[in-house]
């Protein structure tokens, strides 16, 4: 339904009623205004009242590539509308009439030869992506040819099934799976993967629950997973917004495969991106990739200690920072008392050597430990600890 979407989106919000049977093979030829004696040609946009709709039928035999629109009116005689693709509005038939040719103009400046929607979105993307497509206003040209275009901000969807070939052995399938959940959006497969750009409403950081709802729906169909990034308004940064939710995926997946979790938002995962960025250019700059002189002093010490002793120091005390150190939400979350969790904090305070209601102090060990979880369970290393001389003390890496 993508010629469809596109005239639904020119219309918003004075859309009330929609019974698509069939979409529109190609851009319509022309828009007509409903005479009952006059037959209905085929690729075309028809526009009339519900009662004249139902004179023509008697009539005439409606192709299967028409769609009538018509204002809506609670008295007429409805029975016609399920035979027929019928769109309802509020707009009275004027008013209708020139939104539509207004639509009708702009596919048709957007495809001077006709043809599908479908294509230009995959042919953007994939110049977007290559950097065949990176100046502002080649952009700007570019984006202006896409069947859905918003001055609002987006975000990107990358989603891979757990199987590679899955959407490659089922292309239009899923592509009709995920216009249907989000219809002002553009979808293409590229790369073995889904890529959706979403059209945020409003200022809102996060997905409707709604549309969370159905983009985890399609997911557990396919046995498939996301990465969401950020929304923006640059349009300009769309092989950025891309790169980054392909890599959060990555991350994502690989770090926690026992979460549950489909869907990795930018605005949850980000910092393991950063992280990964920072591991990078740790290991060009210093030609090895031991991480650990990156950290807090006391996070090798925790480490030893929790080695040792067979405990889980070091992640009790990221699961303090992550949530404020509030000491209810850290034992709820791991099976702990509050009172022998606030006795471990204490102990782990002690082995640190450092000062927890310094703010500061907390980001760097909260950094260190997010470190050493993407290093432990995304690159599946351990820090190379040298052996603790007993004038060392335990926070000598």
């Amino acid at each position: 339904m993508k010629i469809i979407n596109y005239l639904l989106q020119t219309l918003g919000s004075t859309v009330k009623n929609i019974h698509i049977k069939n979409d529109l093979r190609t851009i319509p030829v022309q828009i007509v205004l409903l005479d009952r004696n006059t037959p209905i040609p085929a690729d075309s946009i028809c526009i009339g009242t519900i009662n004249e709709i139902a004179a023509v039928m008697k009539h005439y035999e409606i192709p299967k590539s028409v769609v009538f629109f018509a204002p809506l009116e609670e008295q007429a005689q409805s029975a016609a509308a399920p035979a027929v693709s019928l769109v309802e509005t509020t707009l009275n038939l004027i008013p209708l009439y020139n939104k539509l040719n207004q639509a009708l103009l702009s596919l048709r400046k957007a495809f001077p030869q006709g043809g599908s929607l479908e294509s230009s979105f995959d042919v953007f993307f994939r110049n977007i992506v290559s950097r065949e497509l990176s100046y502002e206003d080649e952009i700007k040209s570019g984006l202006y040819e896409l069947p859905f275009q918003s001055a609002e901000a987006y975000n990107l969807f990358v989603i891979e099934a757990s199987d590679p070939g899955r959407f490659q052995s089922a292309p239009e399938e899923i592509k009709a799976d995920l216009r249907n959940a989000f219809p002002t959006s553009n979808v293409t497969l590229f790369s073995n993967r889904a890529v959706v750009m979403y059209h945020s409403p409003g200022r809102s950081i996060h997905l409707a629950v709604e549309r969370q709802e159905a983009l985890q729906s399609i997911l557990e169909k396919y046995d498939a997973y996301a990465g969401i990034s950020n929304h923006t308004r640059n349009f300009e940064m769309i092989r950025t917004e891309y790169l980054i939710a392909k890599r959060i995926l990555s991350i994502a997946r690989k770090m926690f495969p026992d979460s549950g979790k489909r869907i990795f938002t930018q605005e949850e995962y980000g910092t393991y991106f950063i992280l990964d960025l920072c591991y990078r250019q740790y290991e060009q700059i210093c030609h090895h990739d031991n991480v650990l002189y990156l950290t807090h002093p006391g996070l090798a010490a925790l480490i030893r200690y929790d080695t040792e002793h067979n405990t889980n120091l070091r992640e009790i005390l990221l699961c303090y920072l992550l949530h404020d150190r509030n000491l209810t939400k850290t034992s709820q979350i791991l099976f702990m008392h509050r009172n022998t969790t606030m006795n471990k904090i204490n102990r782990i305070v002690e082995i640190v050597e450092d000062d927890l209601e310094d703010p500061l102090i907390r980001q760097r060990l909260l950094f260190s430990c997010m470190l050493y979880d993407y290093y432990e369970k995304y690159k599946q290393k351990s820090f190379k600890l040298l052996p603790v001389l007993e004038t060392d003390g335990n926070k000598t890496p």
